[in-house]
């Protein structure tokens, strides 16, 4: 009589924006089947799962009929909830702006055109739609973004008509 044995191999964690990884290789016996929430036949994917720690079971059958179980778990975690700020509109003639002061949670970076750290400058990329993007991490190493479009308009044409002659008695 034979008995057969299997390891599932290591716990993991992951963020629920992951891509779908391969479970075939994670057993110590390859051939088993893997099931349990987020698994389709060889792969487990992080968004059908959903955040929270689940647990999968290896179930594998050695050449002589025997079977084996183990179980593995696998946590996701949950992106960070972010916050840019509402759109804005700036004429090509304003300060910069300090982005910083609508963002949730701070301790982010931004990127995109026009940006010293947090603070975006109007005048240097011209008129237009700027897509500017604010990504922050969480404690698990999740990252999430958010994003806010600034539009930079130029100043308005200002006139003020044509010259008048005035002399210095007139009323």
């Amino acid at each position: 009589r034979n008995n057969a044995s299997v390891n599932a191999g290591i716990d993991l964690t992951m963020c629920v924006s992951s891509p779908s990884i391969s479970l075939a290789n994670q057993a110590d016996r390859l051939g088993g089947q893997w099931s349990g929430i987020g698994v389709s036949g060889n792969n487990f994917s992080p968004n059908t799962a959903g955040v929270g720690t689940h647990e999968l079971t290896y179930f594998y059958t050695d050449a002589f009929g025997c079977a084996a179980t183990d179980t593995k778990l696998i946590t996701v975690n949950s992106l960070p909830s972010v916050t840019a700020g509402s759109n804005l509109t700036l004429c090509t003639t304003a300060d910069p702006v300090n982005l910083n002061t609508t963002v949730f949670p701070s301790g982010g970076t931004w990127s995109g055109v026009g940006l010293s750290g947090s603070f975006f400058n109007p005048g240097i990329v011209g008129t237009g739609q700027h897509i500017l993007t604010y990504t922050v991490s969480n404690v698990n190493g999740c990252s999430n973004v958010a994003q806010r479009t600034i539009t930079v308009t130029a100043p308005p044409a200002v006139s003020l008509g044509n010259p008048v002659n005035v002399c210095s008695n007139s009323g």
